[in-house]
């Protein structure tokens, strides 16, 4: 520290021989002030001293006492303030473990062991943090400019905790960290928290645990599997399904929440062989089975003659015949998907006579039945003679001269076209 001497001049009267006047004054005031070893008081000190150099001292309760030269002029005032520096200590903190956080007013200034300097007098509190630890408060005095020395043993705060899972080697978060695999031991803070096990084909799990310090915990796990899911498709489609004899949607269809393993498939459809299969589930997994099935049904075709003949099998009406190319034939008539086995076939006109005729038929499986024409007896023309004799039967042939006409199945007669009056063809609609 610096000390400032002020000189100021002109004095309103002159001094005595060989005297002048000093004064004295401390930063803070109120300091002892000695001049050459003799006590003057408390600053601020005015005395009248004889010019020449004069060694000043000022002393005070809490600061470091100052010494000061001071040279006085003849007939020249002197002042001479003089600044004290506080009273400071040292001091140095250490920890039983090391490297605690020393925090002071909520402020981490460093780690023990720590030297802290320029300690004021009075009294001191600093906080001792450290994972594992109890917190300390600590306190020191400074009384004096001698260095103090603290040291504090810190208490434990650590448990322990123990995390088994079955199956092992499921991944363990402690508090969103990472901690490595089961089986996991390890210290951890006295409090709450919060466990997270992690495991491909398992459900994520999460806990939060009390840990107390000085004691230990175990938490044994079961990691629960992660359903799976089916995705079930068949040519053609719309086949039942009935995975381990339980019937779901027809396919395609999708099968979630199934717990993993194996499961037996079974696929129906009429028309079909049925199909069995086995198929696995892992866990989390998407499954995909495709199926073909084969068709175990046959075919029948069928020409009529007329067109217009209502078809039934086994009592089901399978359709009506549509008019072909040539007059009196129909189209080709298929039945599909007709099942193996005996059948019957019963072709319907109300205006035939007889108006039904049935066939039994036997079907293998990919069979296609081909039968021959099948005729039915209906009057298709309305035939009026000169001599008033009136006839509804069928046209069978015709010349320019004269006609064939079937007065009821088989009675075929001749008429000469001079005789012919009238021939008018019947319409009729099939129910």
């Amino acid at each position: 520290m610096t000390v400032l001497i002020i000189f100021a001049g002109g004095c309103q009267k002159k001094q005595k021989a060989n005297k002048t006047i000093l004064t004295v004054n401390s930063i803070p005031q109120k300091a002892e002030i000695s001049i050459d070893g003799h006590d003057m008081g408390e600053s601020t000190v005015s005395v009248e001293i004889s010019p020449g150099k004069h060694i000043v001292k000022a002393s005070k309760e809490g600061f470091y006492p100052k010494l000061t030269k001071v040279i006085c002029s003849p007939e020249v005032k002197t002042v001479a303030e003089i600044p004290l520096e506080p009273l400071t200590a040292s001091v140095l903190i250490e920890s039983t473990p090391q490297g605690a956080g020393v925090v002071i007013n909520g402020e981490n200034i460093g780690e023990t062991p720590l030297v802290l300097y320029n300690q004021s007098l009075g009294t001191h509190n600093a906080i001792l943090t450290k994972i594992g630890s109890v917190n300390k408060e600590i306190t020191w005095e400074i009384t004096d400019a001698r260095p103090r020395f603290v040291k504090e043993k810190l208490a434990s705060n650590l448990g322990t905790l123990t995390v088994r899972t079955e199956p092992s080697n499921a991944m363990i978060f402690i508090d969103d960290k990472q901690c490595g695999h089961t089986p996991f031991s390890g210290p951890l803070t006295e409090g709450n928290h919060r466990i997270k096990l992690s495991m491909t084909g398992y459900s994520d799990y999460e806990q939060t645990v009390l840990v107390l310090r000085d004691k230990s915990i175990t938490r044994s796990i079961p990691m629960q599997l992660l359903p799976g899911s089916v995705t079930i498709s068949s040519t053609p489609p719309g086949s039942f399904v009935y995975i381990n004899d339980k019937q779901y949607d027809n396919t395609p269809c999708e099968v979630k929440d199934l717990k993993p393993g194996t499961y037996k498939l079974k696929l129906q459809r009429p028309g079909y062989d049925p199909m069995e299969r086995s198929f696995s589930i892992r866990p989390g997994q998407k499954t995909t089975v495709a199926i073909s099935l084969d068709s175990n049904t046959g075919r029948i075709q069928l020409v009529t003659c007329p067109a217009g003949i209502s078809i039934y099998i086994d009592g089901q009406l399978a359709g009506k015949s549509e008019i072909g190319e040539h007059k009196g034939v129909s189209k080709v008539f298929e039945i599909d998907n007709v099942s193996m086995g005996n059948h019957t076939l019963t072709l319907v006109h109300k205006l035939a006579k007889p108006n039904t005729k049935s066939f039994s038929l036997k079907i293998g499986k990919g069979e296609t039945k081909r039968l021959k024409n099948i005729k039915m007896w209906i009057a298709d023309t309305e035939l009026l003679l000169k001599d008033g004799k009136r006839y509804v039967g069928r046209l069978d042939s015709e010349t320019k001269d004269a006609i064939m006409f079937e007065i009821e199945p088989g009675v075929t007669q001749h008429y000469e076209k001079a005789e012919i009056k009238s021939m008018k063809a019947l319409e009729y609609k099939e129910e």
